[in-house]
């Protein structure tokens, strides 16, 4: 049986209250809620946010539509949301304008992205996200290299610089482990790895798994998500209407980093010199930052959420 059916919902929506005010779905609506409001959830995930932004639309326009994108299939398989406003897509939000134009729209009204996994991707085993011992997988689905065919066929170099890449220091050392490991035997499960990195480099710092940043570079590896996020900004520059809204929820400083800095391009505009007495790439300003510093979670929130605890808001509006 697919683990993912046949089981309550384990995810929790981070900044639920302030994701939907960000997006303009409050209560009750303001004058600028006014028109169609054509919404997408590029993270639809187990429908925790879309569940509240279906029910927020029924306030500001009873002919609101929701767009739900979701890469795993098998997430889609455990999906329990049902409701005539909602349409669900397989696909990757870097398709973003593709998608929305697939369905009749040039133009939406408000696009959530909550970064990341799931909870039900962690606490599944068998998809190979956690430390528990499963397959050393990480595919967002059934297609495609797994994070063992990472492990065992890259050179050296490449995962030297890959964990490098990911802020893990000692990437170099764990690079030669691996090599020097999968020369006896190929490594083939997530307790295995975590197993030898353990040994490789000891403990983590301040309690965390010292495979944490190993894990998290062999995901990005496999499944490109940071490549998606850097493409996902521009496209909703694209289709958002002008004072329409992007809220990303982001849990990493990788992806913070790169929120900002794809972000700071489209508000910034102009890319000519600055020795140049006027501007000659003709490009304007897209976009305006509404919260670029991030928004935390309350510390209510975290207790009752401990999987919110490194979540940041930004919001970005569209000129």
């Amino acid at each position: 049986m697919n683990p993912s059916q046949s089981q309550p919902r384990l995810h929790t929506p981070v900044l639920l209250q302030l994701s939907m005010e960000a997006l303009g779905l409050v209560e009750p609506p303001q004058p600028a809620a006014t028109g169609e409001w054509i919404v997408v959830d590029a993270t639809l995930g187990e429908g925790g946010h879309a569940g509240e932004i279906l029910r927020r639309l029924r306030i500001v326009d009873a002919a609101g539509k929701l767009i739900g994108i979701e890469r795993d299939p098998r997430m889609l398989a455990a999906l329990g949301l049902v409701d005539p406003r909602l349409v669900v897509v397989e696909g990757n939000f870097r398709d973003l304008g593709r998608i929305v134009a697939s369905f009749g729209h040039d133009r939406v009204k408000a696009v959530l992205a909550d970064l990341g996994v799931s909870t039900r991707h962690y606490r599944t085993p068998e998809w190979g996200f956690s430390f528990v011992d499963g397959p050393l997988d990480m595919r967002l689905g059934v297609e495609g290299p797994t994070a063992a065919d990472v492990v065992n066929r890259w050179l050296e170099p490449d995962l030297a610089r890959l964990f490098l890449d990911a802020g893990e220091r000692r990437g170099r050392r764990i690079a030669r482990a691996l090599v020097d490991a999968r020369k006896k035997t190929p490594i083939r499960r997530t307790s295995e790895l975590a197993d030898l990195l353990r040994k490789a480099i000891g403990g983590g710092r301040s309690g965390s798994h010292p495979a944490t940043k190993v894990f998290r570079a062999l995901r990005e590896a496999v499944t490109g998500e940071m490549k998606d996020l850097a493409a996902l900004i521009p496209a909703a520059a694209a289709v958002l209407v002008p004072g329409g809204r992007l809220a990303i929820l982001a849990y990493t400083w990788e992806e913070e980093r790169l929120v900002r800095t794809e972000t700071d391009a489209l508000v910034k505009g102009c890319i000519c010199p600055p020795d140049f007495p006027e501007c000659r790439c003709g490009r304007k300003p897209l976009l305006r930052w509404v919260t670029r510093r991030g928004v935390r979670p309350a510390a209510a929130e975290i207790r009752s959420n401990p999987s919110a605890r490194s979540a940041k808001l930004f919001v970005i509006e569209r000129i």
